[in-house]
């Protein structure tokens, strides 16, 4: 049967419809409809008269009429509306709508809605609050309906007692006093010395010696110190202090400022404990001044070191700017100055041991006062005692206190005399070793303010550059670039499982093509063709959840571009030789029985060379329908290629 002429609803023209009226089912967007086809959409029934592009909603009057509709609405006065449905289609209309400044009546799938409007709902509208005295809120448990709280529910929710008031601080009486609120204040003479800062050890005096007022501080009292307090007079003291055997002393028994032929030696006392005490000024003398200086050469005109008051000491310099500054005056640029040697020296050839060296120690205390964190700087020799075949060298190691409860220092990098650093290991194989400490992390983290970078430059294309990815010593991956002996010209980036590229998992060459089993991808992505292939999206791992759609799809147009096609999605099979045909295969997976069993997919659509068979149908070529056969021959061409059967 072929319509040819439909009457739209609510007119009385006809609309030609060349081709005849074709019901297409319910409508789809992704659909190229032609003029005649009719479709189902929100429960009418629609027909196009002028040719669309897919996409084209039948609401478009301008391609699409109406030739049935789901209902009729009609209004019966201002404030109700009268719907008659015509099927149990879901009710859906252009326009439905009964709006006022408090409710806003809509319609939708689910059927009449009346939603308040935002601030609609003023106090008076609100119900009355059933006496004075409450308060709005909730004291049930739970969400819930708003309730009226009374005092009593207020002070339970804020835990405040009943009659509580405010608290006023009372007077205080006795060896600390106030007056309600009032300052504190401690009486005259109520703080007794059993009630003073016990002294924190003896031979303490209390005073100040910090500069300018403030705390009491304890002052350390020698024994020297108490022998002089304990004299009574100025003589005593002089006596306790020796001065009367200086007094009558000859004038070789001490030493002359100005210098004694022969020479002479500064002795500071006779006991294992006396100090000789150089003083630069009995003032207080500028700090960046010079206060001890050590003269040597024609006549004292070189400096030999310098002692500043501030206590920087200088050596070639009259001016340190640190506690200990070197500086050697050279014209030249072309040496480097060695300013300090740090030796070692073995006195019996066969008993110095390797580890045998010198170096520098770096002390500093803590907060608490604890002298003793260290960290060192040290050059060993290794085999010192020239053991046979083996290369003797200098290694120069680098230790730190580690802050476990150990002043201790404990290597944490050496460089060997070979030039190979190591972090973490004693023992480094190459340029650089680092080693984690055993259920650790070892990590590099280049932190950097602008770029960071990481070069691995090789010397040729005949070289690696790669990074080795290893589980205890046996290697897992190798990712980098392949050295062209092995993995073609050398340029071609690769992740792996063997050192130098050979037999790659993934390749990347310089125009951007990838390869995953193969090394010379000629596309954007090449598979390897010794082997069958798979690509797929996994089975979801959410227990019964539906599966997620992979979708491939072609380039655009450029956005906003006017009249422009997109790019054509194109399925093209393996070439053939000779005889031989190859083809595209598109399966579906057809529901089953109900359960959790997996569905068969089965073939839908099938092209074999330049035959087509669907629904599983063996392909064939195209089929010729001479002019003016009968419908039992294009039924039967149809039926060939499986388009349709007849029941």
């Amino acid at each position: 049967m072929s319509i040819k002429k439909v009457y739209l609803l609510n007119q009385n023209t006809p609309v030609n419809i060349i081709g005849g009226y074709v019901p297409k089912g319910e409508y789809d967007n992704a659909t190229d409809y032609a003029v005649g086809d009719s479709v189902s959409y929100l429960g009418s029934s629609y027909v196009m008269f002028v040719d669309a592009a897919a996409g084209t909603l039948p609401t478009d009057t301008t391609k699409w009429q109406v030739v049935a509709h789901a209902g009729v609405a009609t209004v019966t006065d201002t404030n109700s509306i009268d719907l008659t449905l015509t099927s149990t289609q879901d009710l859906k209309a252009d326009l439905l709508k009964q709006n006022s400044t408090t409710v806003n009546l809509s319609i939708d799938a689910s059927g009449l809605k009346a939603d308040v409007n935002d601030d609609s709902i003023t106090y008076a509208k609100i119900q009355n609050v059933s006496a004075e005295n409450k308060i709005l809120g909730r004291i049930t448990a739970g969400a819930g309906n708003t309730e009226e709280l009374t005092a009593a529910n207020v002070r339970t929710i804020i835990n405040v007692a009943d009659g509580a008031n405010a608290y006023v601080h009372p007077n205080h009486s006795g060896d600390v006093t106030s007056v309600a609120d009032g300052a504190q204040t401690i009486a005259a003479d109520a703080v007794t010395y059993a009630k003073m800062q016990n002294v924190s050890a003896t031979d303490k005096i209390l005073g100040r010696v910090s500069a300018g007022a403030g705390d009491v501080e304890e002052i350390a009292c020698t024994a020297a110190g108490r022998a002089l307090l304990d004299d009574a007079t100025a003589s005593d003291q002089r006596t306790t202090l020796g001065l009367g055997t200086m007094a009558t002393a000859t004038e070789t028994a001490y030493a002359l400022l100005a210098g004694r032929a022969g020479g002479q030696t500064l002795i500071g006392g006779s006991a294992v404990t006396d100090i000789l005490n150089l003083q630069g000024t009995s003032g207080n003398g500028t700090l960046t001044s010079p206060a001890v200086q050590c003269l040597v050469g024609n006549n004292g005109a070189t400096v030999a070191w310098t002692a500043l008051n501030n206590g920087n000491v200088g050596i070639g310099t009259t001016s340190p700017g640190t506690k200990f500054e070197i500086q050697v005056t050279d014209t030249g640029y072309n040496s480097v100055a060695k300013l300090i040697t740090v030796g070692h020296k073995g006195t019996v050839p066969g008993s110095i041991t390797d580890g045998f060296g010198s170096g520098i120690t770096f002390k500093m205390s803590d907060i608490d006062g604890n002298y003793g964190y260290e960290a060192s700087v040290a050059a060993v020799l290794q085999d010192p005692n020239y053991n046979s075949g083996i290369d003797r060298r200098s290694d120069l190691i680098f230790s730190a206190t580690p802050g476990n409860g150990s002043y201790a220092p404990v290597e944490r990098m050496r460089i060997l005399g070979t030039g190979n650093v190591g972090i973490g290991t004693t023992t480094p194989n190459q340029k650089l070793t680092i080693a984690g400490e055993v259920g650790g992390i070892t990590a590099i983290n280049v932190d950097a303010d602008n770029n960071a970078e990481l070069y691995l430059d090789r010397s040729s294309a005949a070289r690696r550059s790669e990074i080795r990815f290893k589980t205890n010593g046996g290697l897992n991956w190798v990712t980098g670039v392949g050295d062209s002996d092995i993995l073609g010209d050398g340029s071609q980036f690769f992740i792996g499982q063997t050192e130098g590229g050979s037999n790659p998992n993934l390749v990347i060459s310089t125009n951007g093509n990838v390869g995953i089993g193969t090394t010379s991808p000629t596309n954007i992505l090449s598979f390897g063709g010794n082997a069958a292939r798979r690509v797929w999206l996994e089975r979801h791992t959410t227990a019964n959840t539906a599966g997620n759609t992979l979708t491939i799809q072609a380039g655009g147009a450029t956005a906003a571009a006017t009249d422009n096609a997109g790019g054509q999605l194109i399925l093209i099979p393996g070439l053939s030789t000779g005889t031989g045909e190859s083809g595209v295969t598109i399966q579906g997976c057809p529901a089953g029985s109900t359960g959790t069993a997996d569905g068969t997919p089965a073939d839908m659509i099938k092209v074999l060379g330049n035959k087509l068979g669907i629904f599983g149908v063996t392909p064939v070529l195209r089929q010729v329908v001479p002019t003016g056969s009968s419908a039992d021959t294009v039924i039967t061409a149809l039926q060939n290629i499986g388009l349709f059967s007849q029941a």
